[in-house]
């Protein structure tokens, strides 16, 4: 996965799109600005990882845990992923309690997944874009289990549950 101008300002583009959209859509539906951007996040995710699979299995990789699998192993991980995000991304739009407690562990998982391929990938091979990825998404990845860690109460609780549990209304 070689990073190449292209790619690199694909990134760019993509980031500004997912920051216009999510204060689009604050305004339109209320929802919590860090929702928004996870849930439109694993929707590009799963958009992408559908675009890729189109290919050849032959040709197509995919990391898993840190490690990169090809042919039939990596289009099973890759439609695993491709289900995760959109039942992620439809569970947390609509606040499941489940969706929280998931996206957390995916989140976690990836966190870990990347440690392991930056580590693998140390002997040289693919530096640059183990590199570039722990720069662009372990921030994204460390900000969004930090808020998700913080967001019980939009999660599942009704204003009368919350008032009980804590006493008065935030």
């Amino acid at each position: 996965m070689p990073v190449s101008l292209e790619s690199s300002v694909a990134a760019v583009v993509a980031g500004l799109s997912l920051v216009v959209l999510t204060l689009g859509l604050v305004r339109v539906t209320g929802k919590p600005r860090f929702l928004i951007a996870l849930c439109l996040v694993a929707l590009a995710m799963a958009g992408a990882e559908s675009v890729e699979m189109l290919g050849p299995a032959d040709d197509y990789r995919h990391v898993w845990f840190g490690l990169e699998l090809a042919g039939t192993k990596a289009m099973v991980a890759g439609l695993v992923d491709v289900s995760i995000y959109i039942v992620g991304a439809a569970g947390l739009w609509t606040r499941r309690r489940w969706a929280r407690i998931a996206a957390m562990i995916y989140l976690l998982y990836l966190l870990v997944s990347f440690v392991i391929w930056g580590v693998r990938g140390a002997d040289g091979q693919d530096v640059l874009s183990v590199m570039a990825w722990q720069m662009l998404a372990l921030p994204f990845i460390t900000f969004s289990l930090m808020y998700l860690q913080n967001a019980s109460a939009y999660f599942g609780v009704t204003d009368s549950e919350r008032e009980r549990k804590t006493g008065w209304l935030y």
